[in-house]
This record gives C-alpha cells, structure tokens and sequence, in this order.
C-alpha cells in the first residue's frame, strides 16, 4: 500500500494568538517531532523511531508547525502540474489524492518550523490505523489535536479508507471523549497493552467511512470547530 501526498503541501490555520500550518512531516522533522513525543508521552516505551515510519511509504504522518501567512508565497508557479492519481503505483489502492497545491499555501519558510505538535496513521488493506497524535504540553487545549485528527481522518478517506481504528489508554479520558466525539466506540480491550506499565488499551473504531451518516456527521464536527475557533480555519481536506 503506498500512500503519497505533494510534498509542498501546506494548509494556513489561524488560531488566536497562534499561527501555525499544517503540512506533511519531512525528515528534518524527526528531531523535534521526537521531542514532542517525549513530551507528550513521557512514559511510552519503547521511543517511537520516527526516521523507520517515514520509510513506510504505507504510513502518512503529518506536523502542526509555527509561521504566520506573511511568510508564505501565494502566487501560483506556473510550472507546476495539478495533482492527479498516478496509475502506475504498485500499490492496490489508488494514492492519497489531496487538492492542487497551486490553490492553497506554498512554500513555507524554514525560518520558523517550531513543531506544535505532529499525527500519523497506517494504512492496512482498507483500514487507516491512528498512530499517534502528541502535542506539546504548553500548547494542549487550544484545538491543536483535535485539527490534527480531523486532518488524519480527511486523508483516511482520501486514502478509501474503510474506518479509522486505534489503541487508547483506559485512563486516557480526554482521548476517549474527543474520538467519541468524531465517531469512534469502544469494540474491544487489549489487557496490558502498554509496556511502560501494562494498562490496558481499549481499542475504538469509527463506523464506515464511507457512509452518508459519517460524513454528515464529519462536516458537521468541522463547521462546528470552525465556528468554535475561527472562520479563516482550513484543514487537510
């Protein structure tokens, strides 16, 4: 399965007192999205290896990072092509085809890339498995996490993902709430999932995808954050 995505895809998100693009991660990422992860999951064992995922061209992950709109180039290149699907992947699923990059953002500074916080997922056959999405502790709370997941179920369905699936702490109740929120129920419990201390992971999925329900449902998770946090608010569509 192979997914990809124009690597100088960018989407503005404004936030108050918070500039910051979502866009996906490179490999000059790796450090600070490491430090995130630490942060963020201090007693996760082992450390995730983030430089071996982004060799999986099945997995997609993607980083919340500072800038403001001033520095960010809006004039279309003429020399670029609109994205299409490509036939010739070796995958058995169509790639991840995301809107031509040409009518949104470009060009992001490298100036100023401080990581806000990060998400991924796995593509499995027909299911999108959530890997991660870790926050900065300074930074939580502020609607970071909740635009990152609506941005990894966006590409879960680009991806003709069939559901979205994942693992959760039990004692993890913001978690919970917020992938309650966008669909996900509990559908089992792995018993001392988590190394660190062996709690137990329940496990949650979203129902189909595809469904007119769901995505009723999804568009009005996004208006209603939209209205929540701000009108000039894109995501990863």
């Amino acid at each position: 399965m192979t997914i990809q995505t124009p690597e100088n895809m960018s989407t503005v998100i404004d936030q108050p007192e918070l500039h910051y693009i979502m866009r996906l991660m490179q490999k000059e990422d790796i450090p600070q999205v490491t430090t995130v992860d630490r942060l963020a999951f201090p007693n996760d064992e082992p450390p995730t290896s983030f430089e071996k995922r982004l060799q999986n061209r099945a997995v997609c992950y993607i980083v919340a990072c500072k800038n403001t709109p001033e520095q960010y180039d809006t004039t279309p290149n003429s020399d670029e092509k609109p994205v299409s699907e490509d036939k010739t992947d070796r995958g058995r699923f169509p790639r991840i085809i995301l809107p031509d990059p040409r009518q949104l953002f470009q060009n992001p500074s490298r100036k100023e890339q401080f990581i806000y916080g990060f998400a991924g997922f796995w593509l499995v056959i027909d299911e999108a498995h959530l890997l991660d999405i870790g926050v900065r502790p300074d930074y939580q709370h502020m609607g970071i996490g909740e635009s990152l997941l609506i941005s990894i179920i966006s590409l879960s369905l680009r991806s003709n993902a069939r559901l979205i699936t994942l693992e959760v702490r039990v004692s993890n109740k913001g978690a919970q709430s917020l992938y309650r929120k966008y669909g996900f129920v509990e559908v089992g419990r792995r018993y001392g999932y988590y190394p660190d201390n062996h709690e137990d992971a329940f496990i949650m999925n979203t129902d189909r995808l595809n469904t007119p329900g769901y995505r009723v449902l999804f568009e009005k998770l996004k208006q209603s954050y939209i209205e929540r946090w701000g009108e000039n608010r894109k995501f990863i569509l």
